[in-house]
């Protein structure tokens, strides 16, 4: 049995002596001065509210001495709470005797201006004393914004706590995770009171882990001392938060799945395919819709103006936009031929670009390398073009290309190769090129990421 932690504890409570008997006093004091009374009934109650105001002092600060031994505690704020905590059992001293001396009929003005100070002590003693419980913005977490504001503080709290209008910008940790455990955990383990050396208010204290080790280590979620003391029965004496709430079941599946993902700072909500689970905590907790949605709806190109469209729609192209006020592009030519200007207008719009419709084109190589460099291009008609098989290995590379009509061209199997390169899934229409069907049925059989649609030309079929 640790007897200095067992008597340290009853810190918080004898601590409320002291300021209770000091603010008697200084009512007291009041009293008299409104009331111009010079009872000496009332002249020795507040002198002996003073002293009961220091002795009671006194206890609190030898109390805080055994429960400061406990460690966790921020040593410079520690240090500051202490010995304004016997300063104030010093001045509340100097205040009896100067009440029970009839001192302050002599010198007034130094009398009140002592009791002003021991008012102003004990609240910023008792302010810092709350900074090493319960954290240094706890008695100013629900306050008015302009007092927030007053205080530095953000009006709408962390402002990590407010989630980004467009969830494909939400991090896991800084928007979700982190105020999680500024609410539930860094009451006890922030850089003025890490409990058990654990800071848990940043990434970086976080991945410095505790007395212990690291508390994101393991094979698992559940092997993380994190989730384990989280997730223990609130009856276990290892259970965190030991008071208050704890977390509920959306914010441990959260914080399970974080670790799950390796507990980086970086991870996005939506560069992952998420559990259901997942997906139904941030409808149901945040509002969020995070189920998986396709690449088209979660680009987020560059902006793209119309006198730039405009210009496009002068080089034989006829650009538009999907929606009046979208950014991202379709396109189609609006004539066999491109002009000269129009390879650098499209590369200047490239990554906007998602359908191109070249269908009956003469293609310059000059074209075909600003087609290469549309890296969010979708789907691409190149029927009866002149593309050629060197030209698919630009196509190869193209990361999200899904769709590609080759109709009436003459690409060979050599193309086909060259195309299979995309490591995702292609559906390709090939009638009428220039491929066999013993090269179709081996093509399909080589590739099976690619789905070519269409039979083989019908001359070398014939023959």
């Amino acid at each position: 049995m640790d007897w200095s932690q067992f008597i340290g504890r009853f810190h918080p409570l004898v601590v409320h002596l002291p300021i209770g008997f000091l603010l008697f006093g200084l009512l007291l004091e009041l009293v008299a001065v409104f009331r111009k009374s010079k009872e000496p009934d009332l002249r020795k109650v507040t002198a002996w509210s003073y002293l009961a105001g220091s002795v009671g002092a006194l206890m609190s600060a030898l109390i805080g001495l055994l429960l400061a031994q406990g460690g966790g505690y921020e040593a410079g704020a520690l240090s500051l709470h202490k010995w304004m905590g016997f300063a104030l059992v010093v001045l509340t001293a100097v205040l009896y005797w100067s009440k029970s001396k009839k001192w302050d009929k002599k010198s007034p003005v130094i009398a009140y201006g002592l009791v002003a100070v021991s008012f102003i002590l004990v609240s910023l003693t008792g302010h810092l004393g709350g900074n090493l419980t319960h954290g240094s913005d706890y008695l100013l977490a629900h306050a008015p914004a302009p007092i927030k504001r007053l205080a530095g503080m953000s009006p709408n709290g962390n402002s990590q706590n407010t989630l980004p209008g467009n969830s494909d910008s939400i991090l896991v940790f800084s928007h979700i995770i982190q105020p999680i455990l500024e609410e539930k955990c860094t009451g006890c383990h922030n850089p003025s009171k890490a409990k058990g050396g654990l800071d848990l208010s940043s990434y970086e204290a976080i991945q410095s882990g505790g007395d212990e080790g690291s508390v994101l280590s393991g094979s698992s979620s559940l092997e993380s001392e994190l989730v384990h003391r989280v997730t223990l029965p609130t009856d276990n004496e290892k259970y965190m938060p030991p008071q208050g709430n704890g977390l509920s079941y959306g914010e441990i599946a959260l914080l399970k799945w974080w670790v799950s993902q390796g507990a980086t700072d970086s991870l996005k909500l939506a560069g992952e395919e998420l559990p259901q689970e997942i997906i139904a905590v941030m409808d149901r907790d945040y509002g969020v819709d995070a189920s998986p949605r396709s690449f088209i709806e979660k680009l987020l190109p560059p902006e793209v103006d119309d006198e730039k469209i405009a210009q496009a729609n002068e080089t034989g192209l006829m650009v538009s936009r999907l929606t009046p006020d979208s950014q991202i592009l379709e396109l189609r030519m609006t004539s066999n031929k491109l002009t000269s200007s129009a390879p650098g207008l499209l590369e200047d719009m490239a990554r906007n670009i998602v359908y191109a419709d070249f269908s009956g084109a003469k293609l310059s190589p000059e074209d075909v390398g600003a087609i290469g460099k549309m890296q969010n291009l979708i789907r691409i008609d190149l029927r009866h073009s002149n593309v050629s098989d060197e030209q698919m290995e630009t196509l190869a590379n193209l990361p999200h290309l899904e769709v590609v009509n080759v109709y009436g061209t003459g690409i060979s199997k050599a193309g086909f190769d060259a195309l299979a390169k995309t490591p995702q899934k292609l559906k390709i229409y090939l009638w009428k090129t220039a491929v066999s069907n013993e090269e179709l049925q081996t093509l399909r059989q080589d590739y099976p990421h690619l789905e070519l649609i269409g039979g083989a030309n019908e001359k070398m079929k014939s023959s």
